[in-house]
C-alpha cells in the first residue's frame, strides 16, 4: 500500500518541487526516473537474495530502505537529496517478489491465490489514497508532508514483519552471482532510460542513440556471464517454460495497457470543457472520480482467490484482460458524460484487479518455491518495461500533429484509448494460449534421482507434494 502511495503522490507536487528546490523542470521530472530505475535494478537482486537466504531479512531491509527514503525526501532541501530519497523508496518495488514468496512459503496450498489477490488489492488502496490526498496535502502543507503517511504505513509493516513473520532457512544456499546481477542492472537501466527519456532528450539525440546502441552488447555480456555461472541469477531453463514466458509476455502487454490508462485518464478528466471534450476537473475532483475505479480494483483482488479456485488462474487472467479491453473500447466510443467515463473506468479497474493477481498466481504455480522470488521479480520488471513502452506510445498517439502549447484533439484520445484496447486484447489472446500450470516437478534433488511424473501431468493438475516441493532442486524440466 505504501509503495503504491509513493508512486502516486509525487506527480501533483512537481511544480512545487521545481520552485522550492530551485531546479529545472527536467531535473524535477527525474524523480520519477530515479524511482523507476531503482525499482527495476533492485527487484531481481533482492528477489533472488530472498530465494537464497530467506524472505524475512530481505523484506525487513526493503521496508527499512523505504522508511529512510521517506525521511530523506521529507527533509530534502535540494533536488539531489530528494532524488537520493526517491532511489531509496524505489527499493520498495522488491516487496512484490518477496511477498509472493512469503505467501508461497506460508499459506496453505488452497489459499495462495486468495492471498496474492489480497496483496494486489492493497495496491488499489494505496493508489486511491495517493490520488485523493496528493492535491490537498501539497496545497495545505507542502510537499514535505506527502511522505508522512507512507512512512507511518511502512513502519507498521516493518513492526508486523518483525513480530509475526517466522524466520526460515532455505535448504540450498548459493552465492548471488554479483557480476551477472550488475550486468542485468546495466541492461535494465539502459533499456528503461531509452524508453522513458526518449521523448525528453530527443529520440535522435546522441545520448539516446548511444544508449540504444549499447543494449545489444550489454545483453550479450549478461547472457555470457549467466551461462558461465554455476548458479545463475535467472534460470534460463525455467524462463523457457511455455507457461513462464507466455505469462511474462502477457504481463508486458498488461503493463502497457495499465500505464496507458494511468497516462490518459487524468489528462482527459482535467481537460477544460472549452476544448470540446473532457470534464474540466481539478486534481482533487479527478482523484475523487477515480475512487470507484480503485474500489473496483480492490474488489477484483479480494474476489480473485475464490474465482481462481472455481475457474483457474488462466481463465481469470483471460477474463480480466478482456474486461479491461472492453472498458478501454467503451472509453474510445463514449466519453462525453461523467457516467460514460466512470463506467468504462470501472470496467478497466475490475479487470485489472483480477488480471494482475491471476498473472502472479499463474507464475507462482509454475515455478519451484526456491525460484519464486526471481521469477516474480523478472515478471514485475517486464510489466514495468511494458508500462514504459505503453506510456511512450500513448503519448506519441496523443500528441501527433499537435502544436506546442496546444491541447490534444479529441480524436487523439479516441485513438489512444483504442490502442489500449488492442494491447489488452493481445494480452487476453496470449493468456488464452498459456497452459494452466501446476507446480514444476524437479528432475533431480540433492539426495538422488526423482522419477518423472506422467508427461501429460508435468505442467498440469494438482501441485506436487508439499514435502517434495520444499526439498532442494537443481535442474528443471523445460517441457
Amino acid at each position: 500500500m505504501s509503495y503504491a502511495l509513493l508512486q502516486a503522490v509525487v506527480a501533483p507536487a512537481l511544480p512545487l518541487l521545481q520552485r522550492d528546490l530551485h531546479t529545472t523542470q527536467g531535473a524535477a521530472a527525474f524523480v520519477f526516473t530515479a524511482f523507476l530505475l531503482s525499482s527495476a535494478v533492485t527487484t531481481p537482486i533482492l528477489g533472488r537474495l530472498a530465494d537464497l537466504h530467506g524472505r524475512r531479512p530481505v523484506l525487513l531491509a526493503v521496508l527499512m530502505s523505504v522508511m529512510v527514503g521517506c525521511v530523506v525526501c521529507a527533509a530534502a532541501r535540494s533536488i539531489q537529496v530528494f532524488v537520493i530519497g526517491r532511489v531509496l523508496q524505489g527499493v520498495g518495488g522488491a516487496v512484490f517478489a518477496v511477498s509472493y514468496g512469503v505467501v508461497r512459503d506460508q499459506a496453505p496450498s488452497g489459499r495462495v491465490a486468495g492471498r496474492i489477490g489480497l496483496l494486489s488489492a492493497m495496491l488499489a488502496v494505496g493508489g486511491a489514497l495517493g490520488l485523493v490526498l496528493a492535491g490537498p496535502s501539497v496545497a495545505l502543507f507542502g510537499y514535505h508532508w506527502l511522505f508522512a503517511l507512507p512512512l507511518a504505513l511502512t513502519a507498521i509493516a516493518l513492526l508486523g514483519v518483525h513480530a509475526f513473520l517466522p524466520s526460515s532457512s532455505p535448504p540450498a544456499r548459493h552465492r548471488l552471482p554479483w557480476a551477472s546481477a550488475l550486468a542485468l542492472s546495466a541492461v535494465l537501466c539502459t533499456v528503461l532510460l531509452v524508453i522513458s527519456q526518449g521523448s525528453a532528450w530527443g529520440w535522435a539525440s546522441d545520448r539516446i542513440l548511444l544508449l540504444a546502441a549499447a543494449i545489444a552488447p550489454l545483453t550479450a555480456g549478461w547472457v555470457i556471464l549467466e551461462r558461465r555461472t554455476p548458479d545463475p541469477l535467472v534460470d534460463a531453463g525455467l524462463m523457457r517454460l511455455t507457461v513462464v514466458w507466455r505469462t511474462n509476455l502477457a504481463a508486458l502487454l498488461l503493463g502497457a495497457g495499465m500505464f496507458a490508462v494511468n497516462l490518459l485518464v487524468p489528462a482527459f478528466l482535467e481537460t477544460p470543457q472549452r476544448a470540446g471534450y473532457g470534464l474540466g476537473l481539478d486534481v482533487t475532483k479527478a482523484g475523487l472520480l477515480m475512487l470507484p475505479v480503485s474500489a473496483a480494483i480492490f474488489a477484483g483482488g479480494l474476489l480473485n482467490g475464490r474465482t481462481e479456485r472455481r475457474f483457474g488462474s488462466k481463465a481469470v487472467l483471460v477474463g480480466g484482460a478482456v474486461t479491461m479491453a472492453a472498458g478501454m473500447a467503451s472509453l474510445a466510443l463514449w466519453h462525453r458524460a461523467d457516467g460514460q467515463v466512470l463506467g468504462g473506468l470501472v470496467a478497466v479497474g475490475a479487470g485489472q484487479g483480477f488480471a494482475f493477481a491471476a498473472a502472479a498466481s499463474l507464475l507462482v504455480a509454475a515455478v519451484p518455491a526456491t525460484q519464486t522470488g526471481i521469477a516474480t521479480a523478472m515478471n514485475t520488471n517486464i510489466r514495468t518495461i511494458g508500462g514504459c513502452l505503453g506510456a511512450q506510445l500513448t503519448a506519441v498517439i496523443l500528441t501527433v500533429g499537435v502544436r506546442a502549447g496546444s491541447l490534444p484533439a479529441e480524436h487523439g484520445y479516441v485513438f489512444a484509448f483504442a490502442f489500449g484496447a488492442l494491447v489488452l486484447a493481445g494480452c487476453a489472446a496470449i493468456a488464452a494460449l498459456t497452459p494452466a500450470a501446476g507446480r514444476v516437478v524437479p528432475v533431480r534433488d540433492e539426495v538422488g534421482a526423482t522419477p518423472f511424473p506422467d508427461p501429460s501431468q508435468r505442467f498440469h493438475g494438482e501441485p506436487a507434494d508439499a514435502a517434495l516441493a520444499d526439498r532442494p532442486r537443481r535442474p528443471y524440466t523445460t517441457g
